[in-house]
Formats: C-alpha cells, sequence, structure tokens
C-alpha cells in the first residue's frame, strides 16, 4: 500500500515538472513559443509576460483554463464538447486535437473505464501537450479522505467531477480545500429530480445532467428525456450527458434549443467507442463535426 502511495505521488511530481518544462504559457517576444492549436485564434489566446511564468513559480491555479463559460469556443462556436473515460494517452491526446473542450477520466475502480493513478499523469500531459485550453477533468464517485493524494490538482487534472450522493456542503468542502472546480453530477429518475440544481448554488462551477441508472453511476448510454428539460434554468452552467453521439447531438441541441434551454455543452462517452475505454476518433470527429461544423 505504502509503495502504491509513493508511485502516485512520484506522478503528481512527474506531472508538474513536466508542465513547468513543457508548457510556459508563452516566451518572450522574438523567443520560440509553444505550437498554438489548430483552429484557435493566436491573439484572442495569447498573453504577454516579462518572464515566462511555469507551474513551479505561479502555482497549479494560475494555469487553469479560463472559465468555462468565457472559454473561446463556447463564445464562437455554441455548445462545448466533453468527451469522457479516457485511458491512453495517445488516444486523448489525438482527442484533446480534435477540438473538444475537455476530457475526462474515469477514477472509480468498478468502471470499465477505470484508469489507475500511476498512469493518469501521462494521460494528462499528453492532453496539455496536444491543446492545453483543454480541461482535464477527473470523475469520481463519493471521494473519502482515502482518496485525497488522487484529488490534488498537482496530480495533473483541473477540475472534480463528483458522480456520486455528494451533498452541496461537501462539494463545497471539496471547491475550497483542494482550490479546484467542481462539477456535480446529478441523476435524473424524473423531473422533480431536476430541482436539486438549485441546492448547489453557489457550491459548484457547474452541474452535469444523467439518466438514473440503479447499478452505475454513469457511462450507460441511457438517454435523458429532453421533455423533462424544457424548464430547466439553473443559475450554474450544465452539461448534458446520456446516450449523445454523433448521429443525434445536432438534434438534442435543436431540440432544446426550440424550448429556450441551452446548455454549455454535451458530454459523450460510450457513443464514441470501440469498446470501454477504447475510442473511436472517426466517431469522435464526426460529433465534434455535428456541433461546431
Amino acid at each position: 500500500m505504502q509503495d502504491d502511495r509513493e508511485k502516485q505521488q512520484q506522478g503528481c511530481q512527474q506531472t508538474e515538472e513536466h508542465v513547468a518544462l513543457e508548457l510556459p504559457l508563452k516566451q518572450h517576444r522574438g523567443q520560440q513559443q509553444y505550437k498554438q492549436p489548430t483552429g484557435m485564434d493566436v491573439q484572442r489566446n495569447s498573453r504577454q509576460f516579462e518572464d515566462p511564468p511555469t507551474l513551479a513559480t505561479w502555482g497549479v491555479a494560475h494555469f487553469l483554463p479560463p472559465l468555462i463559460s468565457a472559454h473561446p469556443r463556447n463564445a464562437s462556436m455554441g455548445a462545448q464538447l466533453k468527451i469522457c473515460g479516457l485511458t491512453q494517452p495517445e488516444q486523448a491526446s489525438a482527442v484533446a486535437g480534435l477540438g473538444v473542450s475537455a476530457i475526462g477520466v474515469i477514477a472509480v475502480e468498478r468502471s470499465a473505464r477505470f484508469l489507475p493513478p500511476p498512469q493518469r499523469p501521462s494521460l494528462w500531459q499528453a492532453v496539455a501537450a496536444s491543446d492545453p485550453t483543454v480541461q482535464r477533468v477527473l470523475v469520481l464517485v463519493n471521494p473519502g479522505e482515502d482518496q485525497r493524494d488522487q484529488l490534488e490538482p498537482s496530480c495533473g487534472h483541473q477540475v472534480l467531477q463528483l458522480h456520486g450522493e455528494e451533498s452541496p456542503e461537501r462539494c463545497l468542502q471539496l471547491r475550497q480545500q483542494l482550490d479546484v472546480a467542481i462539477w456535480k453530477a446529478l441523476r435524473i429518475r424524473g423531473p422533480e429530480d431536476l430541482e436539486l440544481a438549485s441546492r448547489y448554488s453557489g457550491c459548484v462551477d457547474a452541474l452535469l445532467l444523467d439518466a438514473w441508472n440503479a447499478t452505475q453511476h454513469g457511462g450507460t448510454g441511457e438517454r435523458l428525456p429532453l421533455e423533462w428539460l424544457q424548464r430547466f434554468s439553473p443559475d450554474v452552467p450544465w452539461w448534458l450527458a446520456g446516450g449523445i453521439g454523433p448521429d443525434n447531438a445536432r438534434e438534442v441541441l435543436d431540440e432544446l434549443a426550440r424550448a429556450g434551454v441551452a446548455p454549455l455543452g454535451l458530454d459523450a462517452s460510450s457513443s464514441v467507442e470501440h469498446g470501454p475505454g477504447d475510442k473511436d476518433l472517426a466517431a469522435v470527429a464526426r460529433l465534434v463535426a455535428a456541433l461546431h461544423g
């Protein structure tokens, strides 16, 4: 057990060193800059510094992307897209390069898409190297103090997505203790469950709606009836998950738009896979095109 803990801490330290050495936000004018992600506006996404800051000198929080609601892709391209359940660094790098806004890694051991802690730093590094604006999201269910080391942002993630029965108080506690963004998943059994959203106001940075399943906390591919969302208007940004893929994403957004409802983004996992954790890059590309083409 002690050996596993030491390996995890070493992995987190390696992530800090990699980001500090390889991903300065911007170098001096006239010096070499990091490669600008394809399709991004260089002027809009660049910042000038007298000296290039690093993770070691400025800390983790300074390197977080802007608030998701202010992300340039949200302003210029409509709904954002999160691809969840990545397990392979090479695929994570490729998905980040396709134009998604967030990538999720599952930290729930009973999930078929579970990625052990020692393997996460290399995946986060691959995402950051491909496109540093893509948000790195760690997905958990009812995390306890025994997982505290995994929750630290020094391990490479920037957002904790909580898929269990975490109370608003617990969400706020983690948000304050760890200084990370918190997204809370609400598993919806009926329209009345949407009223839970108001309880999390001021405690989380975003919500994620997913269909209820008695045996799994997410990743089932089950769809949430869109008619339940016709009057859903929380005061925090929200994502929609559950059975969304390349063939229906545009239809989902259009139907919600006709009802005057606009999620911040869509979350997809099983609909863009060959198998659990093995992403179908062609399907991801088609989903991106469906949203932003």
